[in-house]
């Protein structure tokens, strides 16, 4: 080569070094943008910095910092630029051309700004940010943990007080947790997986039991009021019972299966929904073709008469047995009533559209729900009391703020997943915000303890109340209840001291804080708690014969 050649050679390496050493620091620089200044396009990675805020990175080594919302530019200084201003020496960020409106919040959905409604609950804790699909959440029994699966990890376990995720993560056994539920004692959780069941010990994260019967269970389910039975879906609609304690070796097990095959889709051989009586006696299972199936249930668990219904016009999302009867809700917002065991439908009342997703929370007290399209709210309803009355709205909680700081182009907001702590005052919520390119998932606690009713402990009380399979030897922890004697009384009009709530009935009993009355309208027994009667109500309840 020429010297002359290998001179100029020479000179356009060291320039080009020059060059990339000069350009380096503006290369690897974190643009400060505005939320609405983020490319369409999804981020490679990223990041959290010490300086707060989020950093976004993209595969051609663009760095896009979107700062904390008290973020302050500094004076003078021409590296910085205002928050959503490109800076005088560099390009913007490119944007790809679209025809596509502002997104704005549905017609009657929540708009980013604007404010939770007053009186809504506020979240008490909001755990840390995942990019990861949520599956499940639950509330051990004492309400002192959260448990949270996430799609492809092991379940992380939370302080339900403080939010402090603890050092133990639940590790499964055959793969990840598809479905979580509370465990039979404190500190205690049901981790379903796809091909076994677990009953771990949130504290330490070892086995307590484990039943490799998993194949074809569906997530949804939990301990019947008198913990003789975990319930599970089967498949479609189909009710399996597991012995509590999951004992691989000496475990029990029961089920029920229907005899109206589903449509040759494969979604309708998923168990939407199941529920259990507080008595054991009858049992109830729905599929996403909105049938549903109710079971009378024999002293040992076996299978009964079956009744078969077309509940609901598209998926059954809950169901709930009552003193009035079997409730169901539809994601075609309808909430229905169902007498037991003959499964004729009472009542029906309308949310006013499509449901996104649906609960019966409150052991059927209280109905959570979810609209279409997703405005990010999740509406508590109470459910009526006495047939020919509405639901009624308690509250609706925003989850809209739980994204604070994180940019999305579409606002979408949904909600997958709930869990209520057992004494109805803690509720946690899994929420999602995003569009196809780019998502994000929170974890929120509340405290609805002022919203919601507290439990009714007469449910347990009936639960093994002269009941045969409690008070005999197949269960020797339980003690014999002595029979209440009946006093005859007239039928009169018995009404909760916050006059919301009345019936009229007779007497039948009372005894351990609660009284039993026959209802006039359906001649069902229910039982009430004597303390959540007015004076008058208590007066007569307590009144001789």
């Amino acid at each position: 080569m020429p010297a002359a050649a290998h001179l100029r050679l020479r000179s356009s390496i060291v320039l080009a070094v020059m060059l990339f050493v000069l350009t380096a620091p503006l290369i690897a620089e974190d643009r400060i943008v505005g939320r609405d200044d983020l490319p369409r396009e999804k981020p490679a990675s990223i990041e959290r910095p010490p300086k707060g805020g989020m950093v976004f990175i993209y595969r051609d080594g663009t760095r896009l910092w979107l700062p904390p919302k008290d973020y302050v530019p500094p004076a003078n200084n021409d590296q910085q630029q205002p928050v959503g201003q490109p800076s005088n020496d560099r390009p913007p960020v490119n944007r790809p051309a679209t025809n596509e409106p502002p997104a704005v919040a549905p017609q009657g959905g929540v708009a980013a700004a604007d404010a939770a409604p007053a009186g809504s609950p506020k979240p008490r804790k909001v755990l840390e940010w995942r990019s990861e699909l949520i599956r499940s959440l639950a509330f051990t029994s004492d309400g002192k943990h959260l448990v949270v699966s996430p799609k492809d990890n092991d379940c992380w376990v939370f302080d339900a007080a403080t939010g402090e995720k603890l050092p133990i993560d639940l590790k499964g056994m055959r793969g990840p947790t598809q479905f979580l539920t509370a465990g039979p004692k404190p500190g205690t959780i049901y981790c379903i997986e796809k091909i076994v069941n677990r009953l771990v010990d949130v504290k330490t994260g070892k086995d307590l039991g484990y039943d490799g019967i998993g194949v074809d269970l569906h997530p949804t389910g939990g301990l019947t009021t008198s913990k003789k039975w975990l319930v599970l879906g089967g498949v479609a609609g189909n009710v399996a019972a597991l012995s509590p304690e999951l004992n691989s070796t000496g475990g029990k097990s029961a089920g029920f299966a229907n005899n109206d095959p589903p449509p040759p889709d494969v979604k309708s051989w998923r168990t939407s929904a199941v529920a259990w009586s507080a008595d054991d006696k009858f049992a109830a299972g729905a599929r996403p073709d909105g049938r549903m199936f109710l079971w009378t249930i024999k002293p040992d668990w076996s299978e009964g008469n079956e009744v078969s219904v077309a509940a609901h016009g598209t998926q059954v999302d809950s169901l709930a047995f009552t003193s009035a009867g079997l409730w169901s809700l539809g994601l075609d917002g309808q909430l229905k009533l169902w007498s037991v065991p003959d499964g004729k439908e009472i009542s029906t009342h309308s949310f006013g559209g499509e449901l996104d997703r649906g609960w019966l929370l409150c052991d059927g007290q209280v109905a959570a729900i979810t609209r279409k399209p997703a405005v990010g709210e999740l509406e508590l309803h109470r459910l009526p009391l006495k047939v020919g009355d509405k639901p009624e709205l308690i509250t609706k909680i925003p989850i809209v703020g739980l994204f604070d700081g994180f940019p999305t182009v579409h606002r979408e907001f949904t909600i997958p997943h709930i869990a209520l702590s057992s004494d109805f005052q803690q509720l946690a919520l899994a929420a999602k915000s995003g569009s196809n390119d780019l998502a994000i998932n929170q974890v929120a606690i509340y405290d609805v303890s002022t919203h919601l009713p507290k439990p009714d402990k007469s449910a347990a009380v009936a639960a093994t109340e002269n009941d045969p399979r409690v008070t005999g030897s197949t269960n020797a922890g339980a003690t014999k209840t002595t029979p209440l004697p009946k006093v005859e009384r007239e039928f009169r009009t018995w009404t909760t001291a916050d006059g919301k709530f009345s019936v009229e009935a007779q007497f039948v009993s009372m005894g351990a804080g609660v009284v039993r009355l026959k209802r006039k309208d359906t001649g069902k027994i229910i039982s009430v708690p004597v303390d959540l009667l007015n004076a008058e109500s208590q007066a007569a309840a307590k009144a001789p014969k």
